[in-house]
C-alpha cells in the first residue's frame, strides 16, 4: 500500500518517489498512474494523469508502473510484499519466483543438490540425483540413494568389493591402485602372471622348482613354464610284461607272517633279471583291504608302485598307457599280452591281481589269504593260503581275483566277480619301477 504526502498538486510517496497529480481542472476524471520521464534529471517518476491522457503519454515514451517484490535474501528472486514503481529499488526483485526468500542458495536458477530441499523451486526435492550410469549396482558419492561409493560410474568393473587387478586402476574403490598384486609365494625370484611387478611369468607360484628356465624333469609338470610338459624325450618309458611262468595263489609258500603279494614282487624281479631286463620290477597284485589295516600292510598297487609320469610299454615298444593316470583310468591303449621274453602270450591268459583298475586293493577282495575267516586281522596273510602250514585243502577253498592279459577294458585287471580257486595256475603282470 502506497502512502503519499501531498503539497498542493505534488505528492511524495513513502518510498521517496515523486508523484505529480493532475490539475484541479481535471478533478473528478478517472485517474491512472504512468511512469513519466523527467527531462531535467533523466529519471522516471510516477505521474497521476486522467485516464483519457494515458494513451498520449505511452505514445511519448512513458510506461505503466512496474510491479516489484521484496528480495529478502538478495538472490535476485523475490517473494515478499509487492509494490508498483518505475525503477527497481535495492532489496527488491522484478519477480516473485523465490520459494524460500530466506536462503540465497534456493531459487529457480539454483542447481539441485542432495540435501532434502527443493533447491531450484520446481516443486521437486533432490530429483535426478541418484546415479548408477554403469549399472553395477553402486551409486556415485553425490547420489541421494544407494551405496554412494562408486569411484568410477563409467566402468561397471570398478566398484567397492571388486577384485583388484593389475591395470593401474583402483578397481575396488579403496583409494589404492593395484595394491597387493605382486606375488612370489614360493620365493623362487619369479612372480605370478597376475603380479604387477617382477617377471609375472611363474606358472606355479607354489613350487620353487617351477619357473621359466628351470630344468625340465620327467614328473608330469611343466617345470620351465614353456607350456609343454616333460618335453625333449626326457621321460624314459617303463617296461611292462605278463609272466611266461604260471603260479598258484600261494606266493607265501608256507612262510609265516609273510605277505604273499610282496613275494610276488620277487617273482617278477627274478623273471626280469633272468631275461636280461635291467631295472626294478614289481607285481601288479594287491593284498586284502579291510577296516583297521592302519599300517597299510595289505596295500594296493597304488600304495607301493612308483607312479610314472612317462609312458608304459611292452618289450616290443607298443604303448600300453601314456602315464600312471592313463594306466589307472579304466582302460589300456593296448593289452599287456607280451612276456618278459617278448613273446606273445598264448594259452592261459588269466592273471592274479585282486586290484581295481584304479590300482587299489579290492575291499574285502579275494586274495588267497589265510587267517581267521580270511576277513581281517589278526593273522591275515595275503596270497599265502597255505601258511603257516602248507595244505592243499586250505588253498582249495580260498579264491583270488584275476584279470585278463588280452583285455584293454577294465577286465584287464579284474572285475567284481572275477574270482577263482587259488590252486589254479595263472600269470603275473610285472611293471618296471
Amino acid at each position: 500500500m502506497r502512502r503519499f504526502i501531498r503539497i498542493g498538486s505534488v505528492a511524495l510517496s513513502a518510498l521517496g518517489l515523486l508523484v505529480l497529480t493532475a490539475p484541479a481542472a481535471l478533478a473528478g476524471q478517472p485517474k491512472q498512474d504512468v511512469c513519466h520521464l523527467d527531462g531535467d534529471s533523466g529519471t522516471y517518476f510516477i505521474l497521476n494523469v486522467a485516464a483519457p491522457a494515458v494513451s498520449a503519454h505511452l505514445g511519448h515514451g512513458d510506461y505503466l508502473p512496474l510491479t516489484f517484490y521484496e528480495d529478502a535474501d538478495g538472490d535476485g528472486f523475490g517473494a515478499g510484499p509487492a509494490f508498483q514503481g518505475c525503477e527497481i529499488p535495492p532489496g527488491f526483485a522484478d519477480n516473485d519466483a523465490d520459494c524460500d526468500d530466506s536462503d540465497p542458495a534456493v531459487n529457480p536458477a539454483a542447481t539441485e543438490v542432495c540435501n532434502g530441499i527443493d533447491d531450484d523451486c520446481d516443486a521437486g526435492i533432490d530429483e535426478g540425483l541418484t546415479f548408477d550410469d554403469d549399472g553395477d549396482g553402486f551409486t556415485t558419492p553425490d547420489s541421494c540413494e544407494g551405496s554412494k561409493d562408486d569411484c568410477d560410474d563409467g566402468d561397471a568393473s570398478v566398484h567397492p568389493g571388486a577384485a583388484e587387478t593389475c591395470n593401474s586402476t583402483d578397481d575396488d574403490c579403496d583409494g589404492s591402485v593395484d595394491e597387493g598384486l605382486t606375488f612370489d609365494a614360493d620365493g623362487d625370484g619369479f612372480t605370478s602372471p597376475v603380479s604387477c611387478e617382477g617377471s609375472a611369468n611363474d606358472c606355479d607360484d607354489g613350487d620353487p622348482d617351477v619357473f621359466p628356465g628351470a630344468p625340465e624333469t620327467c614328473n608330469g609338470i611343466d617345470d620351465d613354464c614353456d607350456g609343454s610338459t616333460d618335453e625333449g624325450g626326457i621321460c624314459t618309458a617303463k617296461k611292462v610284461f605278463v609272466s611266461s611262468v604260471l603260479f598258484d595263489g600261494n606266493f607265501g609258500n608256507g612262510q609265516d607272517n609273510t605277505l604273499g603279494h610282496l613275494l610276488a614282487d620277487v617273482e617278477c624281479q627274478t623273471l626280469a633279471s633272468n631275461a636280461g631286463l635291467a631295472g626294478s620290477y614289481k607285481a601288479w597284485i594287491s593284498g586284502r583291504a579291510f577296516a583297521g589295516d592302519v599300517n597299510n600292510l595289505h596295500q594296493g598297487v597304488v600304495d607301493r608302485f612308483t607312479q610314472s609320469p612317462g609312458p608304459y610299454q611292452l618289450l616290443d615298444g607298443t604303448k600300453v598307457a601314456d602315464n600312471w593316470a592313463d594306466l589307472t583310468d579304466g582302460s589300456l591303449d593296448h593289452a599287456i599280452d607280451r612276456t618278459e621274453l617278448n613273446a606273445q602270450v598264448s594259452g592261459e591268459v588269466r592273471v592274479w591281481t585282486n586290484t581295481t583298475n584304479g590300482g587299489k586293493a579290492w575291499d574285502n577282495g579275494r586274495c588267497c589269504a589265510t587267517g581267521p575267516g580270511s576277513d581281517g586281522p589278526p593273522g591275515i596273510i595275503s596270497w599265502s593260503c597255505g601258511a603257516p602250514v602248507e595244505t592243499a585243502g586250505n588253498c582249495q577253498f580260498q579264491s583270488g581275483k584275476y584279470g585278463l592279459a588280452t583285455a584293454t577294458d577294465g577286465s584287464w585287471t579284474g572285475t567284481e566277480s572275477s574270482n577263482n580257486a587259488c590252486t589254479n595256475l595263472f600269470r603275473l603282470y610285472c611293471f618296471e619301477q
